[in-house]
């Protein structure tokens, strides 16, 4: 599980990989380039014109865990937590 951030305005999107957070990144490198909104931190920075940084300061690990009710569960908790 991971926490992507806008480095304009701070907000935040809780993910879920099994890919590296590199690869994450460069994922949404590519949907932004090509403006292809398929994900919600992509479709984010297209819609506000927003800018977006290198994986050092766009997304951080909040709680690596396997597949299933576990991460579910962390998932719901975490996105709970950073919009509350």
């Amino acid at each position: 599980m991971y926490k992507s951030k806008c480095i304009t305005c701070n907000r935040s999107h809780v993910g879920r990989t099994g890919r590296s957070l590199g690869i994450r990144h460069k994922g949404y490198t590519r949907y932004i380039k090509i403006n292809n909104p398929v994900s919600a931190y992509a479709l984010h920075v297209l819609n506000n014109k927003h800018e977006y940084g290198n994986v050092e300061r766009t997304i951080k690990i909040l709680k690596p865990c396997n597949k299933g009710v576990k991460m579910n569960f962390f998932v719901s908790f975490f996105i709970y937590i950073l919009h509350k």
